[in-house]
């Protein structure tokens, strides 16, 4: 349902199915979003790469399958930390990427101080 353009409800720490392609802005922890552009403001679009990954930081509550979610967009940082992990953001992401997330094609992808290591192929 919608409020205004926006959905029912108010912005919180947990997680919201509002359905597939919800006809309304979704507020904070609420989903299915496919891009930032189905997010209230100040909001972004947290796409997570596989059905069994952790939600968006902030967020509690119980996943559904395959829903991305919106939450606070980080100030143009993509939502996370700075880790030694491996963390796949994907392609084109709307953020500056910090330490280990990817997908990156340039320095200016990356968040302060950080470069974009480029592999060849699938090499390590």
């Amino acid at each position: 349902e919608s409020n205004n353009g926006k959905c029912i409800g108010e912005d919180s720490d947990q997680l919201v199915n509002v359905g597939r392609d919800p006809p309304c802005l979704l507020h904070n922890c609420q989903g299915d979003c496919d891009a930032d552009d189905d997010c209230g403001d100040g909001l972004s679009c947290y796409i997570r790469v596989y059905s069994d990954e952790l939600g968006p930081r902030g967020c509690s509550g119980t996943l559904y399958s395959d829903f991305d979610y919106c939450a606070e967009s980080n100030n143009g940082k993509c939502i996370g930390e700075d880790s030694d992990q491996l963390v796949n953001v994907g392609r084109d992401p709307p953020c500056l990427l910090h330490n280990c997330q990817g997908d990156c094609d340039a320095d200016d992808d990356c968040g302060d101080g950080l470069s974009c290591y480029q592999r060849l192929d699938d090499s390590d």
